[in-house]
């Protein structure tokens, strides 16, 4: 369906499975920056009036992403890094799960600061520059391939970020 785009901010189109006549079911959906692609756990009919599987497939993108990002959270660092994780979800994805667990990372490193280790924050900070490094590497010899960009790019503002705000708790 190509003119999702025209519906929906940031959708391409709805991949669809026309086999066995009929109409057709909606198999996924496509972003339009990056080309990054969402595949549905079930295919939904599209069936009836325009107006009602429009709605429907509202409810469809919501409940999948929502799946999806269930299933990102649990695959984060287990069993691969991050910097290998990165690469098999999309940015919407990475972005979520990686500020949780910024989030979690974070308040273990203030725990452990107030339980007195004053190196707490420091260690934490070590971790997340060599973290860094490990992604930057993944996304440098992927750009190499034919790619016009990666759905990690967007996330190396934040990681600069908390590692300037980490730092910073260092010092205080």
């Amino acid at each position: 369906m190509p003119h999702m785009s025209k519906c929906f901010q940031a959708i391409e189109k709805l991949s669809t499975d026309e086999a066995g006549g009929g109409r057709p079911s909606a198999t996924g959906m496509e972003s339009c920056v990056g080309k990054e692609y969402v595949k549905w756990s079930k295919p939904m009919k599209l069936e009836g009036k325009v107006e009602e599987y429009m709605n429907l497939i509202i409810d469809k993108m919501r409940s999948e992403l929502k799946v999806n990002l269930y299933d990102s959270i649990k695959a984060y660092n287990n069993p691969k890094p991050r910097h290998e994780w990165q690469f098999e979800w999309t940015s919407q994805m990475i972005l979520v799960v990686s500020q949780i667990y910024w989030c979690q990372e974070t308040e273990a490193a203030f725990a452990k600061m107030q339980k007195g280790d004053a190196k707490g924050m420091y260690d934490y900070n070590q971790q997340q520059v060599s973290g860094c490094g490990g992604v930057l590497r993944g996304v440098v010899v992927r750009a190499c391939k034919p790619c016009l960009r990666h759905p990690s790019s967007g996330s190396f503002p934040i990681e600069v970020t908390w590692r300037v705000l980490s730092t910073e708790g260092q010092l205080s």
